[in-house]
């Protein structure tokens, strides 16, 4: 089957399973080796469909919250999943499994419905490559409560309605409830708190680059690694997996 993936979190998650994708988003950069000689048909917001066109794709991967709705109006097979917590992450991996009958995506979603039964456990990512740096000092088991932060200028945040929720839930953290909260991405205004820790995600804004910015807000804090997060395909499962000491499914 011809394959064009246009959700990062699927091209890595489906070549990861042995299957190659003939086309696919310029965000998409994972795995490194084995991505780099697949065409590239645009982004996740806008693509050249006279290129996609031109490949012939069999199907198109999509993504209710990665895409646009108009993606799936093109004429062209399509798949669409919306992954907000472990539950439609298993489902979505178990549907594609059985679509492109591919066992290592069964797997996939065996191990994701595991680690939904999993119990929680305590911020084990400060451990991991997950956690890339910590600004200013705080013990790793002071405060459980965390605001995850993806944008600024306007601040911007996650809810517990999130996958990155789901995973926050799972590293035994609970996710701060941000008052008058209009979206599963509010805007916020960052103050100090006491009992909150505050995660500056790697991605889609390039907290890294602005470290010491971010010092001088004086909160508690850390940078993480974005992708272990919000890539909810093989990525996030594997860094759940590590974290909540799991075995491969049978």
């Amino acid at each position: 089957m011809r394959i064009i993936s246009l959700v990062p979190s699927w091209t890595e998650t489906i070549i990861e399973s042995g299957i190659y994708p003939i086309g696919r988003t310029r965000f998409c950069i994972h795995p490194e080796g084995k991505i780099e000689k697949i065409p590239v048909v645009g982004g996740t917001k806008t693509v050249n469909w006279d290129l996609i066109r031109e490949l012939k794709p069999d199907l198109l991967l999509l993504d209710e919250e990665e895409n646009p709705k108009d993606f799936s109006e093109s004429g062209i097979p399509f798949w669409s999943s919306h992954v907000t917590n472990g539950i439609s992450l298993a489902a979505g991996l178990q549907e594609l499994s059985e679509l492109l009958n591919n066992e290592n995506l069964k797997k996939l979603a065996k191990l994701s419905a595991k680690i939904n039964q999993a119990a929680p456990v305590q911020n084990a990512f400060l451990k991991s490559a997950a956690c890339i740096e910590i600004l200013n000092a705080w013990q790793p088991y002071e405060p459980k409560k965390v605001a995850y932060m993806i944008w600024k200028k306007p601040w911007m945040s996650v809810t517990k309605e999130t996958y990155i929720g789901f995973v926050l839930k799972k590293l035994g953290f609970e996710l701060f409830e941000w008052p008058h909260a209009k979206s599963k991405y509010p805007e916020v205004e960052i103050e100090s708190k006491n009992d909150l820790i505050y995660l500056f995600s790697s991605e889609p804004y390039p907290f890294l680059k602005i470290k010491n910015e971010l010092r001088e807000l004086n909160v508690k804090g850390a940078i993480v690694d974005g992708e272990m997060f919000s890539w909810f395909g093989i990525r996030s499962l594997r860094f759940l997996q590590k974290s909540l000491r799991l075995s491969d499914p049978e």
